[in-house]
């Protein structure tokens, strides 16, 4: 009887059980980055397992997100903030967002609506001085309202949409 040929499949059996058991595992119920005026956050949900190996140039996690921190200082004192005074609200907001504007002056005056992750959700022109932004198709997060004027003077508006 040639043992080789009934041992071949175990020991091929062995080496692969040995190699899942030894890989990364992430078990993640919920994932997502989230940034503002004040910065940003990676998260996950669910995460319970993880590998931390050091070594004398630092050391690796694995399965565990690392921050990574991007600062952008070119042209952010360069805008220049609108001369009108706008009120957004009601702030958090479930189906609509109303903009009032005391001093609009004729002056053309556009929006834009973006989410989180800088996507273009609507845009429009504001002509009146109570306009209404409808929300009810959105998911609730956190947007970003940038009125713009025809000098590219603007103001933001963090809006958080329950």
């Amino acid at each position: 009887m040639n043992y080789s040929k009934k041992l071949a499949p175990i020991i091929v059996t062995l080496l692969f059980f040995n190699t899942v058991m030894f890989a990364q595992a992430n078990f993640t119920a919920w994932s997502g980055n989230f940034s503002g005026e004040g910065g940003s956050v990676c998260s996950s949900v669910g995460q319970i397992f993880y590998n931390s190996t050091s070594f004398p140039g630092g050391i690796i996690t694995e399965g565990v997100q690392q921050p990574i921190e991007i600062r952008n200082t070119t042209g952010a004192n360069n805008l220049i903030k609108l001369d009108i005074n706008i009120s957004v609200y009601p702030n958090p907001t479930i189906e609509y967002l109303f903009i009032s504007i005391d001093n609009l002056k004729n002056k053309n005056l556009n929006y834009q609506l973006i989410d989180i992750e800088g996507r273009l959700i609507s845009k429009g022109l504001i002509i009146e001085r109570k306009s209404i932004i409808e929300l009810t198709d959105l998911f609730p997060s956190t947007y970003l309202l940038k009125i713009t004027d025809q000098n590219q003077s603007q103001q933001t508006f963090r809006i958080i949409k329950n």
